[in-house]
């Protein structure tokens, strides 16, 4: 019997490609002691531990003021914990300096040597060869968030030899390239309403992590019937080792993903299996799964205010936009017919040695359940119908450009979508139905 290894999915990804060099992460003193700082650095830590076989933190040993899933006094405490909660045998070394032949993320205007730094300007990413700019605005955990994970994207690729860009500015406000600061100021704990977040494997553990560091205050439901198995490791960044059970009985990934979320509640089933308790309509519905039908049905359940993000096997990261009347729904983007990964991930063609499981890499994931938060807040703050695009892709290769969007829309004789009148009879008392965008003197 084949025992699956964390590094199962890294390989698949690559073809057989995995880092054989330390990584490494280096913050300044000032920029440690600030809450977007310590939430990069966690994030950092986090997606270099499950895809580099050693870790040096040139971190200050600054009081931890964020709330790490593994606890910690200090942020380097809280980064020891996280890296070897990620992955128990890995090399984690503390420094005063990063050393030269070390492949580092320098985070914030003050960090030590690196090989690439990070910055934020609300909710503007930047990532370059000198040490960027990081903004005093709260929102700045937004921007400085998304530059660490092409950062650390950068790093993977340059340490399996294949090419990558420094250079990089995007804003997660207007959702496009950008180097000047974008979006609102203040960052308040994220209240959409009641939320069903379906699916908690990669995309949906990330998602977790990034809403445990910003805050929630709404009720969320988690659903998914799958277990944490070694292979999710890679790529989950709410997932950790012991989640996996050895030698005991491994958690659900619902259980996982609800106790990182503050005040979530797991539904151990699958989509069909929630769907049949009759449940009154969320305000918000987010599909981050792909087994059993489960996007089609969610289409057919025609909800006003439904987003998904997922990643791709092309090194991208995607948010989608599904407003009824207006944009493609999810069935006839991602039509049941086309190969699929589990975990939301994106379409891939099957070979034998590809039976159609998912393969995505950490900082893959760690990006679109960052795009999908920040999507999220947009939403809260009445600024998420402003898009005239409805796809978005973050790219983590060498295209020249790091963000591109796209507009999709129904394919002719759509049958998902439920009528108007079924619509506003199960959703039109949910906070966004005046979302639905459908002309209703239509005849569907």
């Amino acid at each position: 019997m084949v025992v699956p290894d964390i590094d199962d999915r890294t390989l698949l990804y690559t073809g057989g490609l995995r880092p054989t060099t330390p990584a490494g992460v280096t913050i300044g003193p000032a920029t440690a002691h600030s809450r977007a700082g310590q939430v990069a650095t966690l994030t950092a830590v986090n997606i270099l531990a499950r895809s580099h076989p050693a870790l040096v933190l040139a971190v200050p040993d600054a009081p931890l003021i964020v709330d790490s899933p593994k606890g910690g006094i200090s942020l380097v405490d809280a980064c020891q914990r996280i890296a070897l909660a990620a992955r128990p045998a890995l090399a984690v070394t503390v420094a005063h300096a990063m050393p030269d032949d070390v492949l580092a993320i320098g985070i914030g205007p003050d960090p030590g040597r690196a090989a690439i730094y990070a910055g934020g300007r609300r909710w503007t990413a930047t990532t370059g060869t000198t040490p960027q700019p990081l903004d005093a605005s709260e929102s700045s955990l937004l921007g400085l968030g998304a530059a660490v994970t092409l950062a650390t994207g950068w790093i993977f690729r340059k340490a399996i030899g294949l090419p990558a860009i420094a250079e990089r500015g995007v804003s997660l406000w207007s959702l496009s390239a950008a180097t000047e600061a974008t979006g609102s100021a203040p960052l308040k704990p994220l209240d959409v309403g009641r939320v069903w977040m379906v699916g908690a494997g990669a995309v949906g553990s990330c998602l977790a992590w990034w809403l445990r560091l910003v805050g929630v205050t709404s009720p969320w439901t988690i659903i998914d019937r799958d277990v944490v198995d070694p292979t999710n490791l890679n790529r989950g960044l709410g997932l950790f080792a012991d989640d996996v059970g050895e030698p005991g009985t491994p958690m659900y990934k619902s259980e996982v993903a609800a106790a990182l979320v503050p005040g979530a509640t797991e539904f151990v089933g699958w989509w069909r299996d929630w769907a049949a308790r009759d449940e009154p309509s969320p305000d918000v519905i987010l599909p981050l799964a792909n087994d059993y039908g489960v996007r089609a049905d969610i289409a057919a359940y025609s909800h006003p205010a439904t987003l998904h993000a997922t990643t791709s096997r092309n090194w991208g990261a995607e948010l989608h936009r599904h407003l009824i009347g207006t944009d493609g729904c999810i069935a006839c983007r991602f039509p049941e017919e086309a190969p699929v990964f589990e975990c939301a991930t994106g379409t891939v063609q099957r070979t034998p040695k590809d039976p159609g499981r998912d393969a995505a890499l950490p900082f893959l994931s760690a990006a679109a359940g960052l795009v999908l938060t920040a999507a999220l807040i947009q939403l809260s703050e009445g600024s998420w119908l402003g898009h005239s695009r409805n796809g978005w892709r973050l790219w983590f290769d060498d295209s020249a450009t790091p963000l591109s969007s796209s507009r999709w829309h129904c394919t002719n004789g759509c049958l998902a979508l439920s009528t108007p009148a079924v619509r506003g009879i199960v959703h039109g008392v949910t906070r966004w139905f005046s979302h639905d965008q459908a002309d209703v003197s239509v005849d569907y």
